[in-house]
């Protein structure tokens, strides 16, 4: 462009133009580079290798990971196997047999008693007594009758039915919100997935002008400049592709890791 416009072909306004799109094209390599070794070092971490040996992903192509079969299945698994909502529920039925225990201290209580002997043959009890027997047995019972009642364990009681209480109404919105964002996951999946359709129509769209620039370039018809517009707008279709079709392998696996199928996805 720069020679176009030193010829007096183009105008310098659009030589202005192409230095501003690659300043704009510079940037981008650049904020890519930085993000790309951010990821490498933060990957390399989690893998306990040193920060900066440079993780190089593999070229071939890989199987997307698999979704549930719906959206309502995963909402069940989601609120099945949540940690969250099995430490609610645990508090819940530990508080509950808390209050019946300080409860059932207020009523009478029965307890079988059981006791059985087996004396040796060394005391020489048969010398002293005219009757023995060596197995000896008895068998009771023991009723514990409460006069007077703690108010100490009442109020505990109470406080254990409002904690109680407390804890279901988190366990309430604890489920609700678990299902709302798995719904949520779900939405943005979908989403995602359009996302990726559209980009990849533009981008065949995008290649067949390109190609038709060509064409067009060999009968004279159009110029180099109209050559390489063509070519810089593939170019920027491509990377909506590859961005959208990273947005959906993200998607999936914030889906898979909120239903506790991620591993099982990645093995």
């Amino acid at each position: 462009m720069r020679l176009r416009v030193d010829e007096g072909r183009e105008k310098e306004i659009e030589g202005r133009r192409a230095a501003l799109n690659v300043a704009r094209a510079r940037q981008r390599s650049s904020v890519l580079e930085s993000q790309r070794k951010r990821i490498s070092e933060s990957l390399a971490t989690l893998l306990g290798l040193d920060p900066q040996v440079r993780i190089v992903p593999a070229n071939e192509e890989h199987a997307r990971p698999v979704l549930p079969e719906g959206e309502d299945s995963s909402v069940q698994v989601a609120l099945k196997d949540n940690p969250e909502l099995r430490k609610l529920e645990s508090d819940i039925a530990a508080r509950n047999l808390q209050v019946r225990g300080l409860r059932a201290m207020r009523y009478p209580k029965i307890d079988l008693v059981a006791q059985y002997g087996l004396f040796a043959k060394f005391n020489n009890y048969t010398d002293y007594f005219r009757t023995f027997q060596r197995n000896n047995g008895q068998l009771g019972i023991s009723v514990s009758l409460p006069i007077f009642a703690s108010a100490q364990d009442e109020a505990q009681a109470a406080q254990g039915e409002i904690d109680g209480r407390r804890l279901q109404a988190e366990l309430i919105r604890a489920r609700g919100r678990v299902e709302t964002e798995t719904r949520q996951l779900w939405e943005e999946t979908r989403d995602a997935e359009t996302a990726e359709q559209i980009a990849q129509m533009d981008l065949d769209l995008a290649r067949e002008q390109t190609g038709l620039v060509l064409a067009q370039l060999e009968e004279g018809k159009v110029t180099l400049k109209d050559v390489e517009m063509a070519r810089y707008v593939e170019n920027e279709r491509w990377m909506q592709l590859y961005e959208a079709t990273s947005g959906v392998e993200r998607a999936r696996f914030q889906l898979l890791k909120q239903t506790r199928m991620l591993v099982a996805a990645l093995r």
